[in-house]
This record gives structure tokens, sequence and C-alpha cells, in this order.
């Protein structure tokens, strides 16, 4: 039934369809009706910031012949919006005269399958199919299908749509993501010739931040729901931190979920305060499960990160001030690389210094935890072929599933963590030069068209380069220690040079030299062990002096540097505590101390009970009635 008064304002009546359309009611969602209700309660239309985009559909909409539409774009950037965009012009009038009186019908594979009741029913999927078709025809309408390649990647679907696209019964706007598209509806020509490809990208931040400034003050969906306000500078600031720390995310899909998931926290704490950065920094930090210190306080973290690594990887304070100085200009943004890594660094040195221990110790400084370390052993990437193993395998057939690349998803999974390369060397020189862009622009493409973002990802490569094969420097009369030191560095990065081409080395930031670890620093390594399993059993352990050297001088070796030092600690101190333990479970409760020294023998450590030592009997003050005795 039309509406005069609308019809004079512009608008056009778009009145709830009746049961002789009641396949698109069940299985559809008629879009300008919905509008149209929007439209009279005075709200805001949902959709800002793609007026151009509105008016190049719509002149598409609006051509004689090839009116359907395939809307391609990234997950989140707002392809369906657009298609309530659409609706809300046709309900407020504002379209050409064809398309005055057409409705826009939403619907998706799941909704039609879902109605037939049968899980293995085609026959029954057809019939509904063609009864929304048939309805669509009469209305007239369109018909939007989100996620349509699900739809045309059944043959049955093909069959049955094709010969209605081609006598332009139907009008279709689907809506897909590019690598969905080329996988299941470019292998068929027939279908893919009579779309039109639209494509669509991200919303500029500015736009992003007038969509949320909207968004909070017109959340048109939830009537009554929690409103704090919104300024300016904080929807920008939250834009700004979701590009920051949801690299695998799109605009504006992932400001909306940060917002709304900030919204739901002030309500469920009945704050009615204005939204500010900090409580954007603890939904960000909540959301993605990293510490908020990382948020909150990167310059101070920044600063302290160098003492924490020292006090963590020892011998190596040259090689640890350079990469935190480095990281401390990415994160505060006074680098003039742009689009890059937050670092790239090259660890050289000989096995055993610390270099894995020192980009775990780096993943659980700056997240919390060494699990956001994502490890790629390079030595199992040999051979030309292993970049397949990476980036994935190109498709068999167009009807294979593959599955997401492993590199793809270590980096989605941890996108803000730290990249650990180890023994680069080892790798072939394909896969090394693949990361070469990465390095550049800090993106990677895999082989289904994923983008793999790794700007804020810190990458750490290893190798023994210079060290595995290199003949001990002959010292030189005269040279102080650390002159002697510069000479080695001096020999090691000359091996570098003439094994890594050119082309690798200019895209890293810093290569790393780490020294041979000295006795007096494996004493350091001793004594983080002993603290380690001290956590362990609950008990002091008390190394002595000869204990602690024999130790040193059974797990040290130069060219092995710490790597014998477990397996020596197990075996020497590791089996008299375990005996010790078994002998009388109950008595080891009760013991609080323990002392290791040196066997008599002089090849052996033995441990010892530490006794409480007793002071001095304090006499009882007396307080009056019997003196004490």
């Amino acid at each position: 039934m039309k509406d005069d008064r609308a019809e004079r304002n512009g608008t056009v009546s778009f009145d709830q369809l009746d049961e002789d359309h009641y396949c698109c009611v069940r299985v559809g969602r008629d879009l300008t009706h919905r509008a149209y209700e929007h439209l009279k309660a005075g709200r805001s239309p949902p959709l800002m910031g793609r007026e151009q985009e509105i008016r190049d559909l719509l002149a598409l909409l609006s051509r004689p012949g090839m009116r359907n539409i395939m809307i391609l774009g990234p997950s989140g950037c707002g392809k369906t919006a657009l298609a309530e965009g659409l609706a809300w012009k046709i309900a407020s009038g504002t379209v050409p005269p064809a398309l005055r009186r057409t409705r826009i019908i939403s619907t998706s594979f799941g909704n039609i399958w879902s109605y037939t009741g049968d899980s293995d029913n085609w026959a029954a999927y057809l019939k509904n199919l063609g009864k929304v078709v048939e309805e669509c025809t009469k209305l007239p309408a369109i018909l939007f299908m989100d996620e349509i390649h699900l739809i045309f990647g059944h043959r049955y679907s093909i069959q049955y749509l094709l010969p209605r696209l081609s006598e332009g019964e139907l009008t279709i706007v689907g809506a897909t993501t590019n690598a969905e598209y080329l996988r299941s509806i470019e292998p068929y020509p027939a279908v893919a010739r009579r779309f039109h490809l639209y494509h669509i990208k991200e919303p500029p931040p500015e736009a992003v931040v007038q969509m949320i400034l909207k968004r909070i003050k017109h959340i048109w969906p939830w009537p009554g729901w929690h409103k704090p306000p919104l300024s300016p500078a904080v929807a920008r600031f939250l834009v700004n931190l979701s590009d920051t720390y949801m690299p695998f995310a799109h605009h504006p899909a992932k400001a909306f979920q940060l917002l709304d998931q900030v919204v739901a926290r002030k309500a469920m704490a009945e704050d009615q305060n204005p939204i500010d950065k900090q409580d954007i920094r603890m939904a960000v930090a909540s959301a993605l499960g990293i510490p908020i210190e990382t948020i909150t306080a990167p310059a101070l973290q920044l600063r302290a990160m160098e003492n924490v690594l020292n006090a963590h990887i020892l011998g190596q304070q040259e090689a640890i001030g350079r990469l935190c100085r480095r990281l401390l200009i990415a994160r505060a943004g006074t680098t003039v690389h742009g689009d890059r890594p937050q670092g790239v660094f090259l660890l050289a040195g000989p096995t055993g210094v610390g270099k894995t221990e020192l980009a775990k110790a780096l993943a659980a400084y700056l997240n919390g935890s060494d699990r956001d370390l994502v490890r790629l052993d390079m030595a199992t990437y040999a051979t030309e072929g292993s970049i397949y193993a990476l980036l994935g395998t190109p498709m068999a057939s167009s009807n294979e599933d593959p599955t997401v690349p492993v590199f793809t998803r270590m980096i989605k999974e941890h996108p803000y963590g730290v990249l650990l390369l180890d023994e680069v060397e080892k790798a072939h020189r394909s896969v090394m030069l693949l990361f070469l862009h990465a390095f550049d622009t800090g993106r990677m493409v895999d082989i289904l068209g994923n983008i793999i973002d790794l700007r804020q990802m810190t990458i750490l490569m290893t190798t023994n380069v210079g060290f595995s094969a290199r003949q001990p420097v002959i010292p030189t009369p005269g040279l102080s220690a650390e002159e002697q030191s510069r000479q080695e560095e001096a020999a090691t990065l000359k091996m570098i040079r003439e094994h890594f081409p050119p082309e690798f080395l200019g895209r890293v930031d810093e290569i790393l030299c780490f020294r041979p670890l000295t006795r007096q620093v494996m004493k350091g390594f001793i004594g983080q062990k002993i603290r380690r399993l001290e956590q362990a059993t609950g008990k002091r352990i008390h190394l002595e002096e000869a204990a602690m050297s024999f130790l040193c001088e059974k797990a040290f070796h130069p060219d092995y540097g710490a790597r014998d030092l477990n397996r020596a600690m197990d075996s020497l101190l590791g089996h008299p505590l375990a005996l010790l333990k078994f002998e009388n479970e109950e008595a080891w409760e009760r013991i609080a101390a323990l002392r290791v020294h040196l066997a008599p023998s002089g090849q052996a450590l033995t441990v010892s009970v530490m006794k409480k030592k007793r002071g001095p009997k304090r006499r009882r003050r007396w307080q009056g009635g019997e003196p004490p005795t």
C-alpha cells in the first residue's frame, strides 16, 4: 500500500512482503523494507564514506544490459554494507527512475539450504532457489547473495542460474573475496563473463573515524544500548591502535569490533564516563592476549628491555645494546624506512652462545610469553621446492580446497611477535630471496593470494657462518682483549659478506656478532640454572665455590659454548638430587635448604641437607607472678 506523504517527501513506500512471497520472507531479508522502517523512525543511514561506490553501483544497475555485479574485496571492508546502502538509497527515492520500485532481497547459500530441511536434498534446494528467483523476478527485486562463491561453487546451482542470467530475467549482486572468486567462479567462464567485477578497498582512516563517531551516536540496530561519549581524538586513536595491533583484519570491521568490545566492557562496569585511550588499550590487550604494559607504556618497556635481556643472556652486552637501540627507533617511529618490519637482525656467532635464547627472551619480554616466537628451522628448506612448504602449493584443480599455508597461519596467529629464521645459511637461495621483499615492505603473498603482514614483527636470523669452519685467529702480540675481539669480529663480517649476497645483507638492519663464552660467563649461566632448579624443587640450593668450578670445568667447551651445560648439570647435580628425594620422600618434603659440595675424590658432587642454625637461647622476660626458674 502506497504512502502518499512518503511519495511527496521523495521516499518510496516499501511495505512488508505478504505470504505471496513467502520464500523471500523465509530464506531472505528485504533490505529495502528495513531501510524504509528506519527512515520512518528518523534514524540515520548505516553507510558512511562510500558515496562514490554507491553511485558506481547505481550506474551499473541502471544499464539496459549486464546488470549483474560481483563485489570483490577483503573480508570486513564493507561489501554487505554496500547492499544496505543501496537499499537505503532506493527507500529514500534518490535513485534513477528505473530503480525506484525495486527491492533488494538479501539471501545466502546457508539460508536457502537450511530451509530444505534435509542435508542431502539437492532437489529441494534447487526448488527453493527457483522460488526465490521467481519471486524476485515478479516483484521486481535485485537478489543480493552474500558469500556468492558458496552458491556458484556447486554445479547444480550453476546449471539452474546460468540460463536466467543469460536471458536477463534475474539481477544478482554478489559479494565475495578475491581469493574465493578466483577459486570458485573464475574457472567457469560462462558464469564469470556475466558479472561485472567491482573491486572495493578499505576506507581511509579518516573515513573510519567518522564511521565510528556516527556508530557510537546512532547505534540503530540496538535501541537502548549503552552509549558512552566518544571524542574524535579518541576515535582516531582507536583506528591507529587497531592498525598497529590488528594488521590481519580490515577496516571498518576491525574498528567496529574493537569499539563494540570497549562499549561492552563499560556497560558491564556500568561506567558512564567518556571512552578514553586507556579503555581502548585494555580492550586491545584483552582481545589479543598481550600484556597491557606493551600498549600502555611501550617507551618505559623498551628502555628497560636492555637490562632484562642482559640479565638473561650473559656476555653479549654489545649485541643486545645494538638490538634494543634499533627496536627503540622503530617503535618510536623515528625511522626513515617506512613500512618495514620492526627490525631485521642477523645474529652471527658460534654455537651455544645464546642466539636462539635471545629470540626466546625477546618474545617473552615483548609479549609476555615465548609462545609468540614464530620459529622456522631453515635447514628444512634446503631444496628449491621447499618454498611451497612455506607459502603453499599450486592447486591441482579448481575444485580442490587448499589448506592455509603454514607460514600464513603462523604469522596470523602471532602478528606482533618475533620471527626466528634459525640457521638461515642452510636454506636454499630461492627461499632466502623470498624474504627480500618482506624485509623491504613488511609484506608477503602466499599461493592463495593472502597477504602476510610482517610490519609488526621483529625478524631475527641466526647463522654460524664465520665460526663453524674458521680457524682460530692467532692473537696479535701487544693487542688487548678488546682489540683482539674486534679483530675476530672483522674476520667474521668478512666471511659473512662472502657467503650472503649483497641484496640480502643490504636489507638487514644490524649484523650482531656474538662473542664466544668465557669461564666467568659460564659461571653466571650456572647460577641461572641453580635458580631455576630452586624454583622447580622448592628448596634453597647453596653451591660451594669448589663445586661451581667443577661444574664449570665439565660444562665449558670453547667450541660448543653452553650446549653441554644442561647435560652436565643433569648428570652431575640432578642425579644426586633425585637419589636424595626418592630415598625418603617424607623427609624430602621437610627439607628447606641443600648444600652442594665437591666429593673428596674431586670427580663428583655430593648433596647434603643444610641444618638450620640455632641462635642463642632467649630468656623469657618476667612479667610478675612466680619468677621463671
